[in-house]
C-alpha cells in the first residue's frame, strides 16, 4: 500500500477505516498511489511537503464527514480530480479546492451538488481566480474605465474593464479584471451591463481610488484627445452553478 494512502487511512480514524476500507478510502489509495506513488521518489525534496501538505487537507475534510454519510465517490470526479491535480500540487489555493472537492465527493449528503464539471473549472482557473471568488459575495459592482475620444463622440479607448472593488476588495488589479473575465467564461458568475444596479449598489469607491485618479490624469495630460473619464456602472450576479461550486470547492 502506497504510504501516504496508508496514512490517510490511519489518520482518518481506526472505526471509520475498518468499516470503509473497501469504500471511499480505498478508490482514493487506488487513484492516490497511480498518480503521486512515483511522484515523490522523481524529486523527492521539493515535492514531498507539498504531497504531505495535500494529503493532510484531503484527511481534515475526510473527518470533517459524519461516519454516516460516508460513500464509495463516484470514478468520473474522484479520478479526473486526482489526475488533474497532480498538475496543481505548487499551488497551495487550487490544491486545497482540489481536497475539498475529493471529500466532498466520499459525502453521501453532497450527492446532488457535487459535479464532474467542477474540476474542469479547477483547472481552468489560476490562484488569484480563486482569492477573488471568495471574495465575491452573492452580488456585486463591477465598473468599466473608458476615455471618451473628444473628436470622436461615442468612441472609446478602454482603461479596465470588469473592476470589481468592495470592502473586501479595496485597490484595483489587473489581474482582478481578467479574473472576473474568466469567472464570467466558466458561469461562476454573470454580468449584467444592461442596469447599473445603481439603486442598490454604492459605487462611490469607484470614483475615490488610485486608478481612477491616474485615469483621470490621462486625460489632463491629453486635453486634445480625449474630453473626459467615463465609468460605465453595472454588476454580476453569482449563478446557481457559481454557488454550489464555491460552496463544494471552499
Amino acid at each position: 500500500m502506497d504510504p501516504i494512502a496508508t496514512e490517510i487511512l490511519t489518520a482518518a480514524g481506526g472505526a471509520i477505516a475498518a468499516k470503509i476500507f473497501d469504500g471511499p478510502f480505498k478508490t482514493l489509495e487506488d487513484f492516490w498511489f497511480s498518480h503521486f506513488g512515483y511522484k515523490a521518489a522523481e524529486s523527492r525534496i521539493q515535492k514531498e511537503a507539498e504531497l504531505e501538505s495535500y494529503k493532510k487537507s484531503i484527511i481534515s475534510n475526510l473527518n470533517k464527514i459524519p461516519e454516516e454519510n460516508l460513500r464509495q465517490p463516484k470514478f468520473n470526479l474522484v479520478g479526473p480530480a486526482i489526475e488533474a491535480s497532480k498538475y496543481y500540487i505548487g499551488e497551495s489555493v487550487l490544491r486545497d479546492m482540489f481536497a475539498k472537492l475529493i471529500a466532498n465527493a466520499c459525502d453521501n449528503s453532497k450527492a446532488d451538488t457535487v459535479h464532474p464539471a467542477f474540476v474542469e473549472c479547477i483547472k481552468q482557473m489560476n490562484s488569484n481566480d480563486a482569492v477573488l471568488l471568495t471574495n465575491l459575495d452573492s452580488y456585486g459592482s463591477l465598473v468599466d474605465y473608458n476615455l471618451e475620444y473628444k473628436q470622436k463622440p461615442g468612441i472609446i479607448h478602454p482603461m479596465a474593464e470588469g473592476v470589481h472593488l468592495s470592502a473586501k476588495v479595496q485597490h484595483y488589479s489587473h489581474a482582478n479584471c481578467l479574473s472576473i473575465s474568466n469567472l464570467a467564461r466558466l458561469n461562476i458568475i454573470e454580468c449584467d451591463k444592461v442596469f447599473s444596479g445603481a439603486e442598490y449598489l454604492d459605487y462611490s469607491i469607484y470614483e475615490n481610488n488610485s486608478f481612477y485618479y491616474s485615469c483621470q490624469q490621462e486625460v489632463l495630460n491629453n486635453p486634445e484627445l480625449y474630453s473626459k473619464l467615463a465609468l460605465k456602472k453595472y454588476f454580476f450576479n453569482m449563478t446557481a452553478f457559481g454557488r454550489t461550486f464555491k460552496a463544494s470547492c471552499f
